[in-house]
């Protein structure tokens, strides 16, 4: 069976943003307030104040200002669309959303198979309350065909194949609510993806430099070890490298300004929840029985995350 959040407080929230989702809702009222930054925004607005190391207040010093260096932060328009894999079971069920941008406004093709009814095709487009409460949340365009409301809340959710995957996902089809787990799919890769599989390690990171606030990427230079980027309240960036075997401290050292990876510190990660703001979204991430592990901060402004881009059309690149 699903080892799901069954009706703890988390399902409670996650299948009310489903069901609440009015029939008489128009398009120009759906329209999420974090979809998108607001007009005007500049680089500098785009900077974050992150809570100090301790958790106890906010830091005096925004968020770390990349270098101008090429393209470094431009990322690359992704081949494939950006979009969510879901699946459940009893009755088994699969849907998936493929996610676009059209003049600034992210849609998604919602695609649904679940045993005893016929396929379902619709659009979705970001519901007025998405990450508000800390989970995403997509809801029809219009009533006809369906009604659907979608809501994805990050956290190590256990399949019926005892697979983890990175969402808790509740789906609401007209009167019929489906619960599974979900995945991200296609689009432009960002390090957050990994995030779960490398939890411990970050946290590890966040605990032995001295001032972290905010985890800014990781990655795997090998097999054996796991590479973490955090930033501190004095703006200096540190790499420490973790023994997986035993989370133990390999090294650490500062960071020149030149060493910057693609897309590094588009998605931060903080153990302690800023506040929200017109250049900064904020993702809870919680276990099944809804306990909080942390927080990430997604950049709208200065490094804005593009992987809603449909695929290549014939000569870009």
């Amino acid at each position: 069976m699903l080892r799901l959040i069954a009706m703890t407080g988390l399902s409670a929230v996650l299948l009310a943003g489903c069901a609440s989702t009015p029939a008489d809702l128009s398009p120009d009222q759906m329209r999420s307030s974090a979809a998108n930054a607001p007009a005007g925004a500049t680089e500098q607005s785009g900077t974050m104040d992150f809570p100090a190391a301790d958790g106890g207040g906010s830091s005096s010093q925004t968020g770390f200002v990349y270098p101008a260096i090429g393209t470094a932060f431009a990322g690359t328009r992704p081949e494939t669309p950006y979009g969510m894999a879901v699946q459940g079971e009893s009755p088994y069920w699969r849907a998936t959303i493929e996610l676009y941008d059209l003049e600034g406004e992210v849609f998604g093709e919602f695609r649904l198979i679940a045993a005893g009814r016929d396929p379902i095709l619709t659009t979705l487009r970001m519901a007025p309350d998405h990450l508000v409460n800390g989970f995403r949340r997509y809801i029809s365009i219009t009533p006809d065909p369906v009604l659907v409301s979608a809501a994805f809340q990050a956290g190590p959710c256990i399949d019926f194949d005892g697979i983890e995957r990175p969402f808790f996902a509740s789906v609401r089809v007209d009167d019929v609510t489906y619960e599974g787990c979900a995945r991200e799919e296609g689009g432009q890769w960002d390090w957050s993806r990994d995030l779960l599989m490398r939890y411990d390690q970050i946290l590890s990171c966040l605990e032995e430099v001295p001032g972290a606030v905010a985890a800014i990427d990781a990655y795997s230079p090998s097999e054996e070890n796991t590479a973490v980027r955090v930033l501190t309240d004095d703006q200096s960036r540190f790499e420490c490298v973790i023994v997986n075997a035993d989370l133990r401290l390999a090294s650490v050292r500062e960071l020149d300004v030149t060493e910057v990876h693609l897309n590094e510190g588009r998605t931060v990660f903080l153990t302690a929840e800023p506040e929200a703001n017109d250049c900064r979204a904020i993702e809870h991430i919680r276990r099944a029985y809804g306990e909080l592990m942390g927080v990430l901060a997604h950049d709208l402004c200065q490094n804005p995350r593009t992987h809603v881009e449909g695929p290549l059309a014939a000569g870009e690149s």
